[in-house]
């Protein structure tokens, strides 16, 4: 018999999906993904989440609307907002994105929104191999920008509860190491330097990890005092 608990868990893991398809969502300008593919893909997890969450409440019909507002306002958000990005992927200069730069550029978009996002956005836009450098420029002209990317990368790997796969282990990593090229090239690396912030990432892996990661660390303390 389906436990309060399992069900718990299974509709955190399926807002966990949800979250990471709206996040691939908000990067499709400059990943080229195709839209409509998505979206529905988006749409079935949504339908998948209401699944479990109706389960949910029926164990805990008062705690249930918030969380499942939460998840309602994002999806719908996300549905609505990409309607104009497809005709953005469209555009010939689109296909000129260097390379090199996509991904880090891509990151840095990510991290930004409002008036940051519209001064950099069409960064992506340029064919030479600059385009990141530029973006990077804008935003060292608005130090109070660059002090929220920073927030912003530190939300992103600190935060989102415990990592059960090794796709989300995965992910974390990349998050992680992208977050960081960004934020040394911006030359903010020492407020992304905290030993506190290191014990909130580790925290979110299995306790196996944990326990290598100790292991390691005690290591490499070991070392550097010989």
């Amino acid at each position: 018999m389906t436990t309060q608990e399992e069900v718990k868990k299974a509709r955190s893991n399926s807002k966990r999906l949800i979250n990471r398809q709206i996040n691939r969502l908000q990067r499709i300008k400059i990943e080229k993904l195709d839209l409509d593919s998505e979206k529905n893909k988006l749409k079935t997890l949504f339908l998948e989440f209401e699944n479990v969450h109706y389960h949910y409440a029926n164990f805990a019909k008062d705690e249930s609307d918030d969380y499942f507002l939460e998840v309602q306002t994002r999806y719908q958000a996300a549905m609505t907002d990409s309607k104009v990005l497809k005709e953005e992927m469209d555009k010939e200069t689109m296909e000129a994105v260097v390379k090199d730069n996509k991904s880090r550029l891509a990151r840095l978009l990510q991290y930004t929104n409002g008036e940051a996002y519209d001064a950099i956005k069409n960064c992506a836009l340029i064919k030479d191999d600059f385009s990141f450098d530029q973006a990077k420029e804008i935003l060292r002209k608005r130090s109070d920008v660059e002090h929220t990317i920073v927030n912003a990368v530190i939300s992103s790997v600190c935060q989102g509860g415990k990592m059960h796969s090794a796709e989300e282990v995965c992910k974390l990593a990349d998050d992680f190491l992208s977050g960081v090229t960004i934020i040394m090239q911006m030359a903010r690396l020492r407020g992304f330097d905290r030993q506190c912030l290191i014990l909130e990432i580790v925290d979110r892996l299995s306790n196996y990890i944990k326990t290598q990661w100790k292991k390691y660390a005690i290591k490499m303390k070991g070392n550097t005092e010989i």
